[in-house]
């Protein structure tokens, strides 16, 4: 039976919505296709559409639901129930990170707000004022003390076309993370993450229509790509109050272990330390990050990029670290636990990186988990059958249905709590 259109005046808890009047991307809705289960969902619906195509096969008096309905096996289904011990409640930790990603993202937009002065002065061919750079820094090293799993989600918060400074603010704060991680404290901490905002000046005098284009660079423009490094420590290197740190990673952040790097074709430990953790930073926003001439990566997809990696771009011991600070499931990530569950990954701790907090996004039978509940898996008691909530794989998005980007939003809006605007 084809889908017919209804006015949402007159939908029904029970239906199943197919389509909205438009895009599934500007609605508050998780998924495409979803029973109406509570009147918050009509009220949404209502909201945001004048009419939606229902499927009346689907709803709960629909013959393929009925056709489709797991039948009783006298086991208990591990499903999450409103309520239960299973785990609905929300994560103890949620409240803090509520509170700390509005403060997060004031420094967020701080530093993007300081690099777009910057880009307008390189570009402008003006003398770059980098002196409120350590200022900027010190606030994206209070977020991450404050709250690394809220400074991640707001990295996560991508856009195809976002700019230098939101891929330069990315990089600060996972390389602050991982200096910070690695034992680095005080002014060389600081150096790290002035060298990471800034390790991408060079290319703020290309044009944005090399930097995103989707076909294949000729000679010539490679050559003006793989100039940055060099022009932008050159750049820089006018400011007095520029340390050699910030300097080498300017210069170096291309470079790599077995010599196949630029400008200069460093290896071993020819190349600066700082430089690596830079350099580790910058390839995984850049490989999670959808541009216009490549789909992005998903987390857990570029953690196994970068382990590839070691031995010939960096040290092993260099990744290994970088993989215990970012976490064997980083926050983005879309795993299947041991009973059928799909989740994603919000948040874990350097003690719990086997056993991360979620988000229930499908129960095993495909159905929807309606409120996104959160489950901290490190902490189910004994009570709650915890041999049946462990992960058993990381899976493709896709083939479950699940938006990534969209999950992303939807959670940082809850964080929100509607306090601050979503960046943009």
């Amino acid at each position: 039976m084809p889908t017919k259109p209804v006015d949402v005046q007159d939908l029904k808890l029970g239906m199943y919505v197919a389509k909205l009047d438009r895009p599934w991307t500007n609605s508050p809705f998780l998924f495409q296709g979803f029973r109406i289960e509570n009147e918050d969902e009509l009220g949404q619906l209502r909201q945001h559409c004048r009419y939606v195509y229902i499927d009346p096969e689907l709803g709960y008096d629909g013959p393929r639901f009925e056709r489709n309905k797991p039948k009783p096996s006298g086991k208990t289904e591990p499903r999450v129930a409103t309520g239960s011990k299973t785990g609905e409640e929300l994560l103890p930790r949620e409240p803090e990170l509520r509170q700390a990603i509005p403060q997060v993202y004031q420094y967020r937009r701080q530093a993007i707000g300081f690099l777009d002065n910057v880009l307008k002065q390189v570009r402008a061919d003006q003398s770059v004022n980098t002196g409120a750079a350590g200022h900027v820094v010190e606030g994206l090293l209070r977020s991450v003390q404050l709250n690394l799993n809220a400074s991640m989600w707001l990295n996560n918060l991508k856009r195809r076309h976002e700019h230098s400074a939101t891929h330069c603010t990315n990089v600060a704060v996972v390389a602050l993370a991982f200096a910070h991680h690695l034992g680095y404290t005080g002014q060389k901490l600081i150096d790290v993450g002035i060298g990471a905002l800034l390790h991408d000046i060079g290319l703020m005098r290309l044009p944005t229509e090399l930097l995103d284009k989707p076909e294949k660079l000729s000679a010539e423009e490679e050559r003006e790509m793989r100039e940055h490094p060099e022009s932008g420590s050159r750049l820089i290197a006018r400011r007095d109050e520029v340390s050699s740190t910030v300097l080498n990673i300017i210069r170096y952040h291309h470079e790599r272990v077995d010599g196949s790097g630029y400008p200069d074709g460093l290896s071993g430990k020819q190349v600066p330390e700082e430089a690596m953790i830079v350099a580790l930073a910058d390839i995984y926003d850049a490989m999670t990050t959808e541009r216009p001439y490549k789909t992005p990566a998903s987390p857990h997809g570029s953690m196994n990029i970068i382990r590839q990696l070691a031995d010939s771009h960096f040290p092993p011991s260099l990744v290994q670290a970088f993989m215990s600070c970012i976490g064997i499931y980083p926050i983005g990530t879309v795993v299947q636990l041991n009973n059928g569950v799909v989740a994603l990954v919000v948040g874990h701790t350097r003690r719990t990186r086997l056993r991360p907090e979620i988000m229930l996004l499908k129960h095993r039978d495909g159905q929807v988990f309606r409120t996104q509940p959160l489950l901290d898996l490190d902490k189910i008691g004994s009570d709650r059958n915890p041999e049946q909530w462990q992960i058993l794989r990381v899976v493709n998005p896709k083939d479950f249905g699940v938006d990534v980007a969209r999950a992303t939003e939807i959670y940082v809006d809850r964080l929100y709590a509607k306090a601050v605007e979503r960046p943009s």
